[in-house]
């Protein structure tokens, strides 16, 4: 499961007898992090550029990002525009880019 933990005790024998015994402790990849550095890196009058850093977990790729935006009163999921939507600036890399 997701972001679940476990640990392990390893002990190896022989005919002559018994070893000392090692601990050890895992965790399952866990949730991406909170995105950073977010800022707008262009704008026009009908859109915004905006950037944002996320690294991925380890061993489990960040498929994907949602944007919502908020009011004084609620916030709702973004619209973009064409080939705006959420993505990669560089296959592998930590900077993300939407146009709204």
């Amino acid at each position: 499961p997701p972001n679940a933990s476990a640990a392990f005790r390893i002990v190896a024998r022989n005919a002559v007898g018994t070893g000392p015994m090692t601990r050890a402790a895992f965790a399952t990849t866990s949730p991406p992090g909170e995105p950073t550095g977010v800022c707008c890196v262009a704008r026009t009058a009908r859109t915004l550029c905006v950037e944002w850093e996320l690294a991925d977990p380890e061993d489990e790729e960040v498929t994907g990002c949602e944007i919502q935006i908020g009011t004084s009163l609620s916030w709702a999921v973004a619209t973009f525009e064409d080939s705006g939507a959420p993505c990669r600036v560089s296959r592998g890399g930590t900077c993300w880019r939407a146009v709204l």
